[in-house]
């Protein structure tokens, strides 16, 4: 007796038409991302891409926000976008906020020396802000002196700084060191003996010994001839204004302000070498500041001017 088989494919259950009625995400979903500062960025993959969002944990559709920039999200929430293309959409994508913590203010200018009086600025990069600060070296709470304008700084102090913004936590605190300088007459310096491989801090140093010198170099100054630092300040008159520019010659490191701002950066370890730069000043005294260290080797230190009718020339004193 002979006996015939037959094998025939078992067919999958014909589910055709509830795909044809499921609307598949064909796109890929948005990327929501928020930074420091509390705003919202959603990116998608082509920037033909309609994206529609919620702030409520509600599932977005067209009639939702429509996502055209980023913008800012304070407020702890679940934040909900979803591409919505003519008969495309991806899933949605969802991002839940924390509470976020507050930035350091900005100080301007920050550790500096300064000779009568100085005008401080407090800033934060974070938007609506409020900023407590302390001149007495306290931590800075809501009850502390709040900035509205910059703060004048007479004496020596210590500025701390802290910000504040609802539904923010309080951010760390911001520190800067101020020092008043006696530039009444000559060149006034401070002598720093250490190890330094680049020009130091000099705020957060005690000199070993001060004194004034009669013109900017280390002839004008006892030293040990190696590792050392020294702070120069003078009260420099301008005869005219104009456009002004200054050389430092130096082995190692040299650094010069102007009004607490910097014209040349001549810092690091290095053989002589000069440098210069290029400031607009205003006829009248101006406050100078010479910063200089020695690692070891050759040392030397010029200060050099040029200005409206005189040639490049040693800077003297009165």
């Amino acid at each position: 007796m002979t006996f015939a088989f037959s094998i025939r494919p078992v067919k999958a259950k014909d589910n055709a038409g509830e795909l044809g009625r499921e609307k598949l995400p064909v796109v890929p979903m948005p990327l929501i991302t928020r930074d420091k500062f509390a705003v919202v960025t959603i990116q998608t993959a082509s920037p033909d891409d309609k994206v529609f969002y919620t702030l409520d944990g509600s599932e977005p559709t067209s009639s939702s926000s429509r996502y055209t920039f980023p913008f800012p999200v304070v407020d702890v929430t679940t934040i909900k976008a979803k591409v919505i293309n003519v008969e495309k959409e991806s899933r949605t994508a969802v991002f839940k906020t924390t509470k976020l913590k507050m930035l350091k203010p900005e100080i301007t200018p920050q550790d500096v020396f300064f000779t009568d009086s100085l005008a401080v600025e407090l800033s934060s990069l974070i938007s609506n802000a409020k900023i407590y600060y302390t001149l007495d070296g306290s931590e800075p709470d809501g009850n502390s002196m709040l900035y509205t304008s910059p703060v004048w700084i007479k004496d020596n102090c210590t500025l701390k700084a802290k910000a504040y913004r609802n539904g923010f936590y309080p951010g760390d605190i911001a520190q800067s060191n101020f020092h008043k300088m006696d530039v009444s007459s000559g060149i006034q310096y401070k002598y720093y003996v250490g190890r330094w491989y680049e020009l130091p801090d000099f705020t957060e140093l005690k000199p070993d010994r001060t004194g004034v010198a009669a013109d900017f170099s280390l002839d004008a100054v006892e030293n040990n001839k190696d590792h050392f630092a020294l702070l120069m300040f003078t009260n420099l008159k301008v005869p005219e204004t104009g456009e002004y520019i200054f050389y430092a010659g130096s082995n190692d490191g040299s650094r010069l302000w102007i009004d607490n701002k910097l014209v040349v950066d001549n810092d690091g370890q290095h053989g002589y070498e000069l440098k210069s730069g290029k400031i607009h000043l205003t006829k009248g005294t101006h406050s100078l500041m010479l910063e200089y260290f020695q690692a070891g080797g050759g040392q030397e230190l010029y200060l050099f001017w040029k200005g409206p009718g005189f040639e490049k020339q040693k800077l003297r004193v009165e």
